[in-house]
């Protein structure tokens, strides 16, 4: 292995784990991951702006802490790791892999897991990385955009990425033919109530764990590494990066086998008497009656006080079958909704025999989604925000296909007028989403979707690109005025 593949292979993760994901466009650890490529090889002044960040100046360290709008009415506090602490954290998942993956792996009810660690790159993407590696970085050009085509995660995760996935998988479907009652169930405040040391108590026993505390291990070494990222703090771990939600897992996971066994002595057996499905920290439990329910539910508190955790009783749900929620319920309208506009928006443009002109139907249609879209919206808000993804991911189809859509050249200039219409239209569904809800991931969506409409802009003549570029200039002013504040600016992200 040359000198690049081990220093890439033992710092990778920083580039996708200690960060949150809910962060400034651009807002990246791709500089700081070269400059630790090459190191000795920057110019001094670089060096000595790397060196600053790799220091260790003490024996802990501050996290930035920051607010995102969770929704309209509440707000998360997320952290951003001190990078020298960063880099540690990276070696460890490095070192320990092997040790994370056994310990995530001894559940079978988590939806949610590192199953196995993927490549450093993609394909074809280790001569840019090696190429970048031996010209060193650009002098002084901060905020310039690094193109770095690493993996998005250090892990696999199994089985479902999204909780929304599991809810529209064959999996729910089969348990549904099982199981007559469903009940939804969440830790409260979870990550800030996680104690460090209990990471030892689920690896070992309780008591073995308090009498060998010194000893060094795995779970006493991850112990160290979230408290150092956390201002030596034992009670909370910080909320954001993915690094967090994988030592929570492997908290989880021995709650998860606490419960089974705790359910056994009870007489009942996972997967015929009930069974559990857990994302993170959120609970399913389904059985085939309340009182079953209920029996599970007391033992789960039980498992999570051993842990110093609670669950939210003001979340429960109880659901029969079918088990549809509001969410999915809105996520399936949503999604009949994203599949008209799909087929109108991309439709070939055609002329009308008569009149000899392009039909314009599309955007009628397309409108029609736009007015189907807003009543789902207005009638199950949170629901509908939870179904956002879908119509970010249609609206990037659409922009794709513009790109291969068809027309008759003889009237090739009413052909781009439509397709004008129907680019504006685009926005409008856009920009409207975005007033809707108007918080960092979403921002984030639209902002690789606009890019995109930049990007396909260069097939239009001057004038008609100016015509879109204005429209999005308004779109974008009409958005920030809407949630502009005089008192408090228009900061979505707030430093605490």
């Amino acid at each position: 292995m040359s000198e690049i593949d081990s220093r890439m292979r033992e710092i990778r993760a920083i580039l996708t784990e200690t960060l949150p994901y809910e962060l400034p466009f651009g807002f990246t650890n791709d500089n700081l991951f070269l400059s630790e490529l090459k190191i000795d090889a920057l110019d001094p002044e670089q060096r000595k702006v790397v060196n600053r960040l790799r220091h260790d100046h003490s024996d802990f360290t501050k996290p930035f802490l920051y607010k995102i709008n969770r929704s309209h009415r509440s707000r998360n506090t997320l952290a951003i790791i001190h990078p020298a602490h960063q880099l540690k954290i990276a070696k460890f998942l490095a070192e320990f892999e092997n040790t994370i993956l056994q310990s995530c792996s001894r559940s079978t009810f988590s939806l949610r897991h590192p199953a196995g660690t993927l490549r450093i790159y993609r394909k074809d993407s280790t001569a840019d990385v090696r190429k970048r590696w031996s010209l060193g970085l650009p002098n002084q050009q901060f905020g310039k955009v690094i193109k770095t085509p690493y993996s998005p995660s250090f892990f696999a995760y199994q089985k479902y990425l999204l909780l929304n996935l599991f809810f529209s998988s064959n999996e729910l479907v089969r348990l549904e033919s099982r199981f007559s009652h469903l009940r939804t169930l969440d830790v409260s405040r979870c990550f800030f109530n996680i104690y460090t040391h209990s990471i030892t108590w689920a690896q070992k026993d309780k008591d073995f764990s308090k009498k060998n505390s010194r000893n060094y291990s795995f779970e006493q070494r991850f112990d160290l590494v979230m408290q150092k990222a956390n201002y030596n703090e034992t009670a909370g771990i910080v909320v954001g990066p993915e690094v967090s939600r994988i030592f929570a897992e492997i908290i989880f996971q021995r709650i998860d086998l606490d419960l089974e066994r705790h359910a056994a002595e009870r007489g009942l057996i996972s997967e015929k008497d009930y069974a559990v499905r857990r994302y993170i920290d959120d609970f399913h439990l389904f059985g085939k009656n309340l009182d079953t329910l209920n029996i599970l539910e007391d033992l789960l508190a039980d498992a999570l006080e051993e842990y110093k955790l609670f669950l939210n009783i003001d979340k429960r749900e109880d659901l029969q079958r079918p088990f549809v929620t509001k969410i999915s319920r809105v996520k399936h309208e949503v999604g009949q909704v994203c599949e008209s506009l799909e087929s109108a928006l991309t439709q070939a443009i055609a002329v009308d025999p008569g009149k000899l002109v392009v039909r314009s139907d599309a955007q009628i249609f397309g409108r029609k989604a736009l007015d189907a879209l807003r009543f789902l919206g207005g009638s199950e808000r949170n629901a509908f925000v939870n179904s956002f993804a879908d119509v970010f991911g249609t609206i990037g189809r659409i922009i794709d296909a513009f790109e291969k859509i068809k027309y008759d050249r003889d009237h090739e200039d009413d052909a781009i007028l439509e397709i004008i219409g129907r680019l504006k239209l685009v926005i409008r569904i856009l920009f409207y989403l975005l007033s809707v809800d108007f918080r960092v991931p979403p921002l984030i969506r639209a902002a690789f979707i606009i890019k995109k409409i930049v990007n396909l802009l260069n097939r239009f003549s001057p004038s008609d690109k100016n015509i879109i570029k204005a429209h999005i200039a308004y779109e974008l002013s009409q958005l920030l005025e809407s949630n502009y504040s005089e008192k408090t600016g228009p900061l979505p992200l707030d430093p605490t």
